[in-house]
């Protein structure tokens, strides 16, 4: 089972029992289903407390953009981005949820990589908005995913995660992927605000907040790249929700500029919407493949046998 400790997945206080999934007794990352009632679970609670605080936000930015946001790059920034959140962010949350509770693995390994694009948000807003109740909602949401997130990642089995997906995806290809990635996205946030730091650059609130979110966020893409590349277990067990949260992102930009015409007074430029979903493509194609590799059974691992239910 990719599920840690007494493989309850991201259950508390309720014995597991074994399900006959195809991948029961397979290599791949449904070698053991459980079911389980995750809707029960702490984390669970968390996240559904997650998901209403960023609804409740971002379906006010959207419907009242300028009782929301005092000032019209705000508007332009972020009534847009509320719409993504809406209409990406928060569904790929509750499917993750929705596939954990289910007893598909996928779907835990991919729930903190939605929370991590939440959480990116969180931290743009946090950074460019005036200090009111949206700010103060922003915080609790921030705080609540920070919590959320590293408990959802410590009931993952990496060695279980290493085993289903090394033979099965490109890893080499993704780690470098993730770390060329990341290191880029890193540089371009402090080469932005060393220039804002010292005044030798001008960016709006947003864009500031922007580069924070990926100051913070994006060592992690690194990170991940790093320990895929040396084939560390942990890097196989987030890799799936890094490769997530990078995906959204980019699917998330390219919504963005498609919506932010409608709803804002800034001009479509399509260059830039083609030049994103070019750069989307080298995060969307591994991430596919560890998202098929996550849904369906591997190969019939003859010397290890069905798994049984840990201990």
């Amino acid at each position: 089972s990719i599920y840690g400790g007494r493989a309850r997945g991201v259950v508390e206080g309720e014995e597991p029992t074994l399900s006959n999934h195809p991948g029961t007794g397979t290599t791949g990352p449904r070698t053991v289903a459980w079911r389980t009632a995750a809707h029960r679970t702490p984390v669970s609670a968390l996240t559904g407390l997650i998901a209403l605080v960023t609804m409740v936000t971002a379906v006010s930015g959207v419907l009242g953009p300028a009782t929301a946001y005092p000032t019209t790059p705000l508007r332009e920034a972020f009534a847009p981005n509320d719409a993504v959140t809406l209409a990406l962010g928060l569904p790929v949350l509750a499917a993750a949820v929705w596939l954990t509770r289910r007893a598909r693995p996928a779907g835990l390994l991919l729930w903190p990589g939605a929370l991590c694009f939440l959480l990116y948000n969180c931290v743009a807003y946090l950074v460019a908005l005036p200090l009111g109740w949206r700010w103060s909602a922003q915080l609790a949401a921030a705080a609540l995913c920070l919590i959320t997130i590293p408990a959802l990642v410590g009931r993952i089995d990496a060695a279980a995660t290493l085993r289903g997906f090394a033979d099965r995806v490109p890893v080499r290809t993704t780690a470098g992927i993730l770390a060329g990635l990341g290191a880029l996205f890193l540089v371009r946030a402090a080469v932005i605000l060393a220039g804002v730091v010292t005044g030798g650059q001008q960016a709006t609130p947003a864009e500031v907040g922007t580069a924070v979110a990926d100051l913070l966020i994006t060592p992690t893409w690194v990170a991940c790249g790093v320990l895929l590349w040396r084939r560390r277990p942990a890097g196989f067990a987030v890799a799936l929700g890094v490769l997530g949260q990078a995906s959204m992102l980019f699917v998330g930009l390219v919504a963005f500029l498609l919506l932010q015409p409608a709803l804002t007074s800034v001009a479509l430029v399509p260059s830039a919407v083609v030049v994103v979903a070019v750069m989307a493509l080298p995060c969307l194609v591994p991430f596919a493949l560890f998202l098929r590799a996550a849904l369906t059974p591997g190969r019939p691992d003859s010397s290890t046998g069905p798994a049984a239910p840990p201990r």
